[in-house]
């Protein structure tokens, strides 16, 4: 059929390029030899590369058919037989050995192509099955993954070698974090860069906790409770002048050694490089600003520092003096002591005495040591002692006589166990890693560690003791100033009769200094009540020296007073 479709093609004059690709198409199937004879299967085998650019040709393809060829002559019968026609064959085998491999690759492409579409189809079924299973009995599915999970976790947590592992392993972590220098730097750097970022803030919330209406009522509260005692007793006993005088002067000079302690405990708080010490009342939080700037503070402050410590000492030692004194006198005239104490109407007054005398002793040694914890111990037998003495020696006959005299005593007495609740607050010693107090080292054994606990619950209310401390301590320099201003006249002519200089500006000077440095120590901040104390301090001095030393000497008096006088 393609052999006589192909033979009525070149009976034509003319073929078009549709039917010429039409009886290519009919050739290849029919694997038939269809390029004939002569120039028409040269101008086919040509013109077929040149099908797949239709702008070179305009319309259709014209293939002339020579008239040779359909009807040869008996003379190229047989040259053409002998030489276009094996020719021309080969090239048509050759054509059509590539036509059939081209055709066997699309047919293998085909089929690939069916059995990835069958793949894909019956992956996507089963992946569907799959996912309509695991969303039907999701509930089931994820009880039993965390049952077993959970029957995993806790086989591996019950694995001894496991948790020997796992323990070793964290120690040996932990150990090479707490010993590596570059981290424990990295660390330090971390928090004094936070610290310092945070110090202001710091500062302010203290001072604003400090400031709260809750702590400044616990502390109004506990001075009128205080007074309130201190005011509701019966006088017993008066004492002899001279006595009174006697004390009178002790109690001067254990004012001045106050002075002496309270400028010795501030003026490392004072300083600017201390001004976050945690023992501060309160901070400033901005303690490098405003009048600490000024070089004549500085300098003061930087002249004043390496001077504490003996400041310190000195003061302790002229605090504890009168105390001993005290003591030796009482062990002295024994005899003498037990009649005063029974005039006083307690009772055992032997008994009494020696209680006494032992507490003064304990507290004096315990004071004089220095160290944290035994100062405070010593403050507390010093205020037992003073309260107990102040109450029935002079409260109790002041109510019944109204005598001026007591009332000074009395407001003495509140500057000294003023001075005892200051060291206290101050005092309250640091808790150690074995549970007792810094300073004891172990010493108490299981009675040091009860004494820490009793110390650590006391320490956030230490503050209450500081302010006690601070308001008794200035009433006696407090009323004294204003007693001094409301009597002008008076103060002028007792300077006259004491020799004092400029008797009338000593007058005026006097009272401000009590009262500026009274006001300044009652702020509470470091540096006000440093600068509060050296103003009080040098009032004790003037007129220590002015009121009782000179006439002291005049007189010929006590050798002994002479020079403890002489020392203050």
């Amino acid at each position: 059929m393609a052999t006589k479709a192909w033979r009525n093609a070149r009976c034509s004059r003319w073929l078009s390029l549709d039917d010429q690709m039409a009886m290519a198409r009919l050739a290849a199937r029919a694997r038939l030899p269809l390029l004939a004879r002569g120039r028409i299967g040269i101008t086919c085998r040509r013109t077929l590369p040149a099908l797949a650019s239709r702008s070179a040709w305009h319309g259709r393809v014209i293939l002339r058919a020579n008239a040779s060829e359909s009807n040869p002559r008996p003379e190229d019968k047989n040259s053409s037989g002998a030489t276009s026609h094996p020719h021309l064959r080969e090239l048509y085998e050759g054509s059509a050995r590539q036509m059939h491999a081209q055709m066997d690759r699309l047919s293998k492409i085909y089929r690939n192509v069916q059995l990835s579409y069958t793949f894909l189809t019956i992956s996507g079924g089963a992946l569907v099955l799959g996912i309509g299973y695991v969303i039907i009995n999701w509930t089931m599915l994820r009880s039993q993954a965390a049952q077993e999970s959970a029957e995993v976790v806790s086989q591996t947590m019950q694995n001894a070698q496991v948790q020997f592992t796992a323990r070793e392993f964290s120690k040996e972590l932990l150990n090479q974090l707490f010993n590596d220098e570059e981290i424990a730097s990295t660390v330090a750097s971390w928090t004094l860069r936070l610290l310092t970022s945070i110090q202001h803030e710091i500062g302010a919330l203290f001072v604003h906790i400090l400031q709260q209406d809750q702590v400044v009522d616990e502390v109004n509260r506990l001075a009128d409770k205080l007074v309130a005692y201190l005011c509701e007793s019966q006088t017993i006993q008066v004492e002899t002048e001279q006595g009174q005088r006697g004390h009178a002067r002790w109690v001067e000079v254990a004012g001045a050694t106050c002075m002496l302690m309270g400028v010795a405990q501030l003026v490392a708080l004072a300083h600017t490089s201390a001004g976050g010490d945690p023992d501060a009342l309160v901070l400033a939080a901005e303690s490098k600003k405003g009048l600490l700037d000024s070089h004549a503070f500085c300098s003061y402050y930087d002249l004043l520092l390496p001077a504490a410590p003996w400041i310190r000492d000195i003061g302790i030692l002229l605090f504890v003096l009168i105390f001993i004194l005290s003591t030796i006198n009482k062990i002295k005239d024994f005899k003498g002591t037990v009649k005063i104490v029974e005039g006083f109407g307690l009772p055992c007054p032997t008994f009494m005495t020696i209680g006494a005398i032992l507490d003064l002793i304990a507290g004096c040694v315990c004071y004089l040591t220095g160290i944290p914890v035994l100062m405070e111990w010593g403050a507390e037998f010093i205020l037992i002692f003073m309260i107990l003495a102040s109450y029935v020696g002079h409260f109790k006959p002041w109510r019944e006589t109204k005598e001026e005299f007591h009332m000074e005593m009395l407001l003495k007495n509140a500057a000294i166990i003023g001075q005892c609740l200051l060291t206290i607050g101050f005092e309250v010693p640091e808790i150690g890693k074995d549970g007792t107090p810094l300073g004891l080292n172990g010493a108490l054994g299981s009675f040091g560690e009860f004494i820490g606990k009793i110390y650590r619950a006391l320490k956030p209310y230490s503050y209450i003791f500081k302010y006690s401390g601070i308001i008794l301590f200035v009433l006696v320099f407090l009323f004294g100033g204003l007693k001094h201003l409301l009597n002008f006249k008076e103060t002028v002519e007792i300077n006259k009769t004491f020799g004092i200089p400029l008797p009338t500006l000593s007058a005026l000077v006097g009272p401000l200094l009590l009262l500026a440095g009274s006001g300044m120590y009652l702020t509470g901040i470091p540096v006000f009540m440093e600068i509060g104390a050296e103003c009080l301090l040098l009032f004790l001095l003037m007129s220590t020296y002015f009121v009782h030393f000179k006439p002291l000497q005049q007189s010929g008096g006590g050798t002994r007073c002479c020079m403890l006088t002489a020392v203050l």
